[in-house]
């Protein structure tokens, strides 16, 4: 960017005034936070003009608490932040705090967040900061709730820079209720709300609107969803409920039991608590059982394959698959790819789609709810199938559903996608979610797919862990 003449900057704080102004030099703008934030740096760059230097360290997946995946406070960008010695610093955190997994830890969030700015504001020549507030969710997606964002996060963040006594750029209000400023997931901006974003900076940095600020319209309401259409808290007719335990959870034991918890003494059939199942075609709602377990298996159908198309060593893409078993599709494929497995030796559940053509195998473990309660369930899992230029390699997209058979089934979370594919999409490789508290009724099944999103595609996806609570 061109430069020109600096004009000093008078720095108004509370602490030691310094001057920051580098003669022959123009202002350094540092913008530090998460991917969102990193969606102003174009816009505000072209309003500001040859006025400002700016340059983006931001983090794909960063969020301020310490000691979680993608932490700000372990990577190097906020470091090479201060390396640049800015004469302006816009923080925007906020989006991926809105992760129940992480929001969890909100007692710490206000410390944490500090401790991430406190570098700054010790600086020899300090700069002039500024908090912005993470912009308003539309949705929940990525294992992000629009409602935390919305609702608590946002309101914590101002209190943070009221406590720091730093200015506040609210990029949350101005943008809420709006039209087209979210892309389809709800929680990145579009172009347009990237741009609406950008002019609010704009304005709290130079006093002034930009001339390229976009004109902002209300959106319209939401449609009032149908009632009828998530009746999942009764139960199933003739259900009669038994006990049920305060929490249970995806494990490899569950998966490695041949016998099953049913009286007919044979896992995964109809009087079984867990079940293990196989998307048909690209009917949400047809699913197959899988089987047979590769336990019942010889030693010469799991060294060659069962009969398919392709024929090789069951598990054999797997990372152990010596030590590896579970449920396969043995009516057509070798189970070398699809299926819901156990691997032995590092004590983890993974789960493998297949999409071919048009046959679109996601896989999916049923839970069959014992008794009417509310429930919470929540999850974390990651994309293990990472490797950018290969393009039939693009991830998952994680649902949450209530099922019952013959039913259409009800979508309480959809997360996704996860993992970044040969398409160069910037996503997380890994996403916790939580479902809001549901009341289901007895009998019905809470069932988590794993869902490929590219043909020709197999991403090996770790269940990290599985989890679902009685709240009740």
């Amino acid at each position: 960017m061109k430069l020109s003449t600096r004009l000093a900057f008078a720095i108004a704080t509370t602490a030691v005034v310094a001057s920051v102004a580098r003669a022959g030099d123009v202002p350094r703008l540092a913008l530090v936070g998460d991917p969102i934030m990193a969606g102003y740096f174009q816009p505000l760059a072209k309003m500001l003009g040859d006025s400002h230097e700016v340059k983006s360290f931001c983090a794909n997946g960063a969020t301020v608490f310490r000691g979680v995946y993608r932490s700000a406070h372990s990577r190097y960008e906020a470091r090479n932040a201060l390396a640049w010695k800015p004469d302006i610093v816009l923080f925007g955190f906020g989006a991926n705090a809105g992760k129940p997994g992480n929001w969890r830890m909100k007692a710490r969030y206000a410390n944490d967040y500090k401790l991430l700015v406190a570098p700054f504001m010790k600086m020899t020549l300090r700069p002039k900061i500024y908090i912005c507030l993470p912009p308003p969710c539309a949705k929940d997606a990525w294992g992000i709730r629009a409602q935390l964002v919305n609702e608590e996060i946002a309101p914590a963040v101002r209190k943070i820079a009221e406590e720091l006594k730093l200015p506040v750029i609210d990029t949350h209000t101005p943008l809420k209720g709006k039209a087209g400023l979210h892309g389809d997931d709800g929680v990145f901006l579009s172009p347009l709300g990237y741009k609406a974003a950008a002019a609010v900076c704009y304005k709290a940095l130079t006093g002034k609107e930009s001339p390229l600020a976009p004109e902002l319209k209300d959106a319209a309401p939401e449609p009032k969803s149908d009632p009828v259409a998530v009746a999942v808290d009764k139960p199933l007719d003739g259900w009669k409920d038994r006990p049920s335990p305060a929490t249970v959870e995806l494990t490899p034991d569950v998966i490695l039991d041949t016998k099953g918890d049913g009286p007919d003494g044979t896992a995964n059939t109809d009087d079984d608590t867990w079940g293990f199942w196989l998307q048909l075609a690209h009917d949400p709602d047809a699913f197959a059982r899988l089987g047979p377990h590769t336990r019942t298996l010889s030693a010469a159908q799991r060294a060659g394959g069962i009969r398919g198309k392709v024929r090789g060593p069951i598990a054999g893409a797997l990372p152990n698959p010596a030590d590896t078993h579970g449920w396969i599709f043995g009516t057509d494929w070798d189970g070398r790819f699809e299926g819901i497995w156990a691997d032995t030796k590092t004590k983890q559940v993974l789960m493998a789609p297949y999409v071919e053509k048009h046959f679109h195998g996601a896989v999916a473990v049923t839970y069959r709810v014992p008794a009417t309660g509310r429930y919470v369930i929540s999850g974390k899992v990651t994309d293990t199938a990472v490797v950018p230029g290969i393009a039939s390699l693009d991830g998952v997209t994680v649902w949450v559903q209530v099922a019952a058979p013959k039913t259409k089934a009800v979508m309480l979370a959809k997360i996704g996608p996860v993992g970044d594919g040969g398409k160069g999409n910037k996503r997380p490789n890994t996403v916790e979610f939580e479902t809001d508290k549901t009341t289901i009724g007895g009998g019905r099944w809470i069932r988590f797919v794993i869902h490929p999103n590219a043909n020709w595609g197999t991403d090996t996806t770790r269940i990290d862990y599985f989890k679902i609570r009685r709240v009740d």
